[in-house]
């Protein structure tokens, strides 16, 4: 339906100069309204009075609007779905202008007929019927007829898979050099399609050369220019030409630094170049769009863009995670494009770590994608066959019936025609007849006028004698007329006098009203003078004792403000104190779990070294004893040298075994390392203290690493993350504080082993984190102290009662809050619920936060 609606109004534009359209007012209206109705989806309205406006066409043989109310007709049936009725009158129109011989009335008919097809599914037919109306276009030399269809042919190939069909099309479209200056909206629609086709077809260098001369064309139009860039990035990527690959993607950027395709192509460039960093940033950023988007397929690609970084940098854990979330979005949303290059993946990384399992498993699964991707295709041809082989029924049927129609007609015009004549010659004689009788009473009619004539010139006479009198009547009228207005002047005159002298009377009896009442008045003011100036005085007195008052209260209120800030004062300092001791106990097991955590993995290290030193004196001994052979003499070496080779080959191969191990331990020492740094690093980098967007789940993982030593042996954690929390605004060692205050209490809850469960969930503008352990449980009456300062449950020693109250402090300052469940013997819960956008506060408003202390 959409196609049918796009190129409808084309086509009319196409159609309707060159019909000669005649002012037939009551049919212009008649189509006007149908054309409205069709656009306004009054589908019904529109086909009734398209019907009618037909019928009255045909009734005054107006062909120009028959034939629009017949385009018309038939684009409303193609739009209902109605194929069979609309191919019959868009048949019909072709074979009406094939029997006039007009080229642009069949490159009309057979375009309607091609966007019939095209809506139908029939490609093949489309296709067909579209070449032919490019033909006669072509005959007729009407370029935007020409550009028109070329575009709707390469749309239709492009669709259907036929990459090259469609290149030649938009091919055909860019080369119409007439539409330079006059239509760029085609010209530019024909460079996006045969781009488009080069980039399926990878024809690198006819694509690269095409995308120069549309930035070209559209120099100084960056929105225009950045469909170019991004495709030259890509064209020049797969070129091996990473530079250029890379500077036209950083300018795509600078058009739009949001759109997911542009970020992972400029990213795909830097990570073809070794450049992990900047391609794992841009992926980054593009996951967060298409999350925010629910762009499931956008997501699902840089998932995939960012394991095949992590598995290039080495990393082939992290790698298979991002390609498990990567798989789960590409099988929900079908994306069998995305699927084939997540298997290929699979199978690199397993074979890498010889994991031929692994291997056999995910190459079955890429042929099982490949064949439901060939399966499909195939079911998509045998569809378009069937439609194909229904339209093709369904045109012969219309030509035929039309055929017979159009013999049908040629018989009654010729029998029409006979009796024509027949009545014309009927009229011949009647008209001569008539022609006869005239004549006689012409001559009747003459006699008749000649005596008229005689009559109005006596009667001329007459009126002229009667127009004397009237004259001298006017003149004596007149007269009359002058003296009666004369004496109405006088009148009128006599009665404005009289009123003049009524009204200076009355003006006298105002004005000496006037002067009694600001008697009255003044004497009035000067009592109330009098009576506010008596007042006036009372009340200065008033004012003078309460000044006084006032000098006192102000010198009370100076020393009590003096005494409130020298207790702030302190008070600040004790508070800074306090804070500072929770945060060297804090450190303090920070420190200790620390130490522990890093003093296993190099125990790893430092016994494998020992053991491979051991190792090595063997490998020496061996090698020494290689070297005491090559002094012996040649007939007593050979013996020595087999019964060496036979006992060192046994020791050579069971060496190389142990070391193998002794490596493997070492490798795994040295990563565990190096993760712990990278955990303690994210956990106490100095940005963090910084307003800034910061991974939530990282700042989670970083906290529980902190936490390991503590929660080992005693709580199992349990992570149920949401994919769709990832980035929020917020100040991240504040709230790392937070989680590593409340994950530390909760596993101090445990009595003896126990789970506990880090949640987080997205809900509408906010997010939620939920802290969740299995142990004792706080009583009630205790619950509702918990967050005020010095408040504690545990024994003397083991805390400040500052933890919770800091961690209120900092939810508090992120516009959130922080509530707490808990029964006694179940466990307790902790829901922390942020904003996932906080504006960031002025030092001032931060300036007192207990948090900052």
């Amino acid at each position: 339906m959409s196609i049918a609606r796009q190129f409808l109004l084309s086509l009319f534009i196409l159609v309707i100069p060159l019909l000669g359209i005649t002012q037939d007012t009551s049919l212009k209206d008649l189509f006007e309204s149908a054309k409205r109705s069709f656009e306004s989806n009054r589908i019904e309205e529109a086909l009734s009075t398209s019907v009618q406006g037909l019928r009255q066409a045909e009734i005054e043989g107006n062909l120009s609007y028959g034939t629009l109310f017949k385009y018309l007709i038939g684009n409303i049936h193609m739009v209902n779905g109605d194929f069979d009725q609309s191919i019959d009158f868009f048949v019909q129109l072709a074979m009406e202008a094939e029997g006039r011989n007009d080229n642009t009335g069949m490159a009309n008919a057979f375009f309607s007929l091609g966007n019939n097809y095209t809506t139908m599914g029939a490609t093949n037919n489309a296709v067909n019927s579209l070449t032919k109306s490019y033909t006669y276009y072509e005959k007729a030399q009407d370029k935007v007829g020409q550009a028109n269809v070329a575009r709707l042919i390469g749309d239709v190939n492009f669709e259907a898979g036929h990459y090259r069909q469609s290149a030649e099309a938009y091919d055909l479209l860019v080369g119409l050099t007439d539409l330079r200056g006059r239509n760029s909206t085609l010209l530019t629609l024909g460079y996006k399609g045969l781009l488009n086709s080069h980039d399926k077809l990878n024809n690198l260098k006819d694509g690269i050369e095409v995308a120069l001369r549309f930035e070209e064309l559209w120099n100084g139009n960056p929105n225009e220019q950045s469909f170019a860039w991004d495709l030259l990035c890509r064209f020049y990527r797969r070129s091996n030409n990473l530079d250029e690959s890379i500077e036209y993607g950083r300018r795509t950027l600078m058009v739009d630094d949001q759109n997911t395709r542009f970020l992972q192509n400029l990213g795909e460039s830097f990570l073809d170049g070794g450049n992990y960093g900047e391609a794992s940033d841009l992926f980054e950023k593009s996951l967060a769009i298409a999350q925010n988007e629910d762009d499931a397929l956008q997501a699902s690609r840089a998932y995939y863009l960012l394991s095949k970084t992590s598995f290039r940098q080495g990393s082939a854990e992290a790698a298979l995670t991002q390609l498990g979330l990567a798989e789960q979005l590409s099988q929900s949303g079908e994306y069998s494009e995305v699927l084939v290059l997540i298997y290929q993946l699979y199978a690199e990384i397993y074979r890498s770590g010889s994991n031929r399992d692994q291997v056999a498993n995910y190459e079955r699964q890429l042929a099982d994608v490949n064949s439901k991707i060939a399966s499909d295709r195939k079911t998509e041809l045998d569809k378009i066959a069937r439609i194909d082989n229904r339209a093709s029924d369904i045109e012969q049927r219309a030509r035929l019936e039309y055929a017979e129609i159009i013999k049908q007609r040629l018989l009654t015009t010729t029998e029409a025609q006979k009796e024509a004549l027949e009545q014309q010659n009927r009229q011949l004689q009647d008209q001569q007849r008539e022609v006869e009788e005239l004549e006689g009473e012409t001559l009747n009619q003459s006699l008749l006028i000649m005596q008229q004539q005689l009559e109005a010139k006596q009667k001329e006479s007459e009126i002229l004698s009667l127009q004397q009198e009237t004259k001298d009547l006017e003149l004596t009228a007149m007269e009359r007329q002058r003296q009666l207005e004369k004496a109405e002047q006088e009148r009128i005159f006599l009665e404005q006098q009289s009123i003049i002298q009524s009204q200076r009377i009355e003006a006298a009896e105002e004005r000496r009203k006037l002067y009694i009442t600001i008697i009255v008045i003044s004497a009035i003011s000067l009592i109330l003078v009098i009576f506010f100036l008596i007042r006036l005085v009372k009340s200065n007195k008033l004012i003078r004792k309460q000044n006084l008052d006032l000098e006192k209260s102000e010198k009370d209120l100076k020393a009590a403000f003096k005494l409130e800030q020298s207790i702030r004062k302190k008070l600040q300092q004790t508070q800074a104190q306090l804070v500072h001791a929770e945060k060297m106990s804090g450190l303090g097991q920070l420190t200790a779990g620390i130490a522990h955590e890093i003093n296993n993995p190099i125990n790893f290290i430092k016994g494998g070294m020992q053991t491979l030193n051991v190792e090595l004196n063997d490998i020496y001994a061996i090698v020494e004893g290689y070297t005491r052979l090559v002094n012996l003499d040649k007939e007593n070496a050979k013996d020595e040298l087999e019964k060496h080779y036979q006992t060192s080959s046994e020791n050579l191969k069971e060496i190389k075994e142990v070391i193998g191990l002794l490596m493997k331990d070492v490798e795994f020492g040295a990563d565990r390392v190096a993760e712990i740094v990278e955990g303690l690093k994210t956990f106490s980098r100095h940005d963090q203290a910084d307003f800034k967007s910061s991974n939530l789940h990282e700042n989670l993982d970083s906290a529980l690493l902190i936490l390991k030593n503590k929660c080992r042996d005693r709580a199992e954690i349990i992570k149920e993350y949401d994919p769709k929390v990832v980035e929020i605004d917020c100040y991240p060692g504040q709230l790392n504080q937070v989680f590593v205050n409340v994950i530390g209490n909760a596993v101090d809850a445990l009595d003896n082993e126990g789970q506990i469960t880090v949640k987080t969930k997205e809900d509408g503008d906010e997010v939620e984190i939920v802290i969740k352990d299995t142990g004792r449980g706080i009583p009630q009456d205790q619950l509702s102290r918990i967050f005020e300062p010095f408040y504690t449950t545990k024994d003397v020693g083991e805390g400040t009662g500052l933890g919770l109250s800091i961690s209120y402090s900092i939810i508090k300052r992120h516009n959130g809050k922080i509530n707490v469940k808990s029964k006694v013997g179940s466990g307790t819960e902790f829901i922390i619920r942020i904003p996932k956008q906080l504006q960031q506060e002025t030092p001032q408003s931060s300036k007192n936060e207990f948090a900052e202390a």
